[in-house]
C-alpha cells in the first residue's frame, strides 16, 4: 500500500479484506507505531464502523500551510470539540480540539507530538536548555583576559585599565548567564567604540555582541524561550545533514585556496585534493537529502554548492598543472 496512505486508512482496508488482527498489528508496527498507538488506532477503527465512508483526511496527509493566516488551529483543520473528523498526520487516529497538537504547522495527536523524531525542534531545545554554548565560553575566556590585562594596566598606573576590568567583569557575568549582562555587553561595546583600536575593530566587536545575544543556541543557555521557527533553523544548522555542510565548507576552502596558487605547483595539488574531498562529501550529502524523512533531511543547496565549487576547484587545478606546469617551477619546501 502507498506510503501516502495513513496507518488509519491502511488498518481500515486490511480489516475490510478480512486480514487477521495479528497481521494488521505487524503492518502497523512496520510503519513505526508502538503498542499503545496501535491499540488506540484499532479502537478508533472499530468505533468508526466497517462500512462508513472514509474522510479525505484518512487517506492522505494534509499538512497545514505555515502561512495559513491567523485563523485558530481548530478552524484551519476543521476540527471542533463535537466533530472529531481530523486525523493525526503520523498515526492517523482521530484528534479533537482537546487532543490537537501542532508541530511545525502540522496536526498531531498528543503521543505523536511528544515524540523527539516528530517534535525535533523541542528535542533540540530540551537538549541545550541552560547549557553553555561557544559564545558563552568565548566571552568567558575573553573576560578573564580582560580582567587580567586591566589589572596589570592599573598596576602600571594606566587608569584606562579600570575600564578594561569593568568590561571583563561584564563578559564573565555573560559566561555565568546573568541575564542583564546581555544588554550590558552591547552597552559596554557601544561605550568603548570611540576608545577602541580603530573604528573597524569597534564595529567587529559590536557585531560579535549582537550575534551572540541573537543566537538561538545562546538564548537556550540563558533560558529564554525561542520561537518554533528559530528552533527549527537552529536545529537545521546544527544537526541537519552535516556531511552536506562539511562538503560546502570544504568547497569554500578549495575556492579560496585557488587564490594562493601564485604560480606554485604544490598549491595547485593541495587545491585539487581539497576539491576532491568537497565533491565526495557533497555527493554523499546530496544522496541523503530526503524531505519526507522524519525528521526531514535537507541541505540540498549546500550539497549542490559543494559539488559545483569543488568540481571547479579540481578542474581548474588539473588544467593549471597540465598547462602551466611547463613554465612554473615548484617552490622548494
Amino acid at each position: 500500500m502507498s506510503e501516502s496512505v495513513t496507518p488509519f486508512a491502511e488498518a481500515v482496508e486490511l480489516l475490510k479484506s478480512g486480514t487477521a488482527d495479528k497481521e494488521v498489528h505487524a503492518r502497523l508496527r512496520a510503519r513505526g507505531l508502538d503498542a499503545e498507538e496501535i491499540a488506540l488506532l484499532m479502537t478508533a477503527v472499530r468505533a468508526r464502523g466497517a462500512d462508513a465512508a472514509a474522510p479525505v483526511s484518512e487517506w492522505t496527509e494534509s499538512p497545514v500551510s505555515a502561512d495559513a493566516g491567523s485563523a485558530p488551529a481548530a478552524e484551519r483543520t476543521g476540527i471542533t470539540e463535537d466533530s472529531p473528523e481530523g486525523t493525526c498526520s503520523r498515526c492517523g487516529t482521530f484528534i479533537t480540539r482537546q487532543t490537537l497538537h501542532f508541530v511545525l504547522a502540522r496536526p498531531y495527536c498528543a503521543s505523536c507530538a511528544a515524540r523527539p523524531d516528530i517534535n525535533y525542534p523541542k528535542a533540540f531545545r530540551d537538549k541545550y536548555w541552560a547549557k553553555r554554548d561557544a559564545w558563552a565560553w568565548f566571552y568567558g575566556m575573553l573576560g578573564l583576559l580582560s580582567v587580567l590585562g586591566g589589572t596589570v594596566a592599573v598596576a602600571n598606573g594606566a587608569v584606562i585599565g579600570l575600564l578594561t576590568i569593568g568590561i571583563g567583569v561584564v563578559e564573565v557575568l555573560f559566561w555565568a548567564a546573568w541575564k542583564p549582562s546581555r544588554a550590558l555587553l552591547v552597552m559596554t561595546t557601544l561605550a568603548v567604540l570611540p576608545l577602541g583600536g580603530g573604528l573597524l575593530a569597534g564595529v567587529v566587536n559590536l557585531a560579535f555582541a549582537i550575534a551572540a545575544i541573537r543566537n538561538t543556541r545562546h538564548k537556550l543557555f540563558f533560558e529564554i524561550e525561542p520561537t518554533e521557527a528559530e528552533l527549527f533553523i537552529a536545529w537545521s544548522n546544527a544537526s541537519d545533514n552535516r556531511i552536506a555542510r562539511w562538503g560546502q565548507g570544504l568547497a569554500v576552502v578549495a575556492g579560496l585556496s585557488m587564490l594562493t596558487w601564485c604560480g606554485t605547483i604544490q598549491a595547485a595539488w593541495v587545491t585539487a585534493g581539497i576539491g576532491l574531498m568537497a565533491v565526495a562529501t557533497s555527493g554523499i550529502g546530496l544522496r541523503r537529502v530526503n524531505p519526507e524523512a522524519v525528521p526531514p533531511v535537507g541541505q540540498r543547496t549546500a550539497a549542490l554548492l559543494g559539488l559545483v565549487v569543488g568540481a571547479i576547484a579540481v578542474i581548474g587545478s588539473l588544467l593549471f598543472l597540465g598547462i602551466g606546469s611547463h613554465w612554473t617551477k615548484p617552490v622548494p619546501w
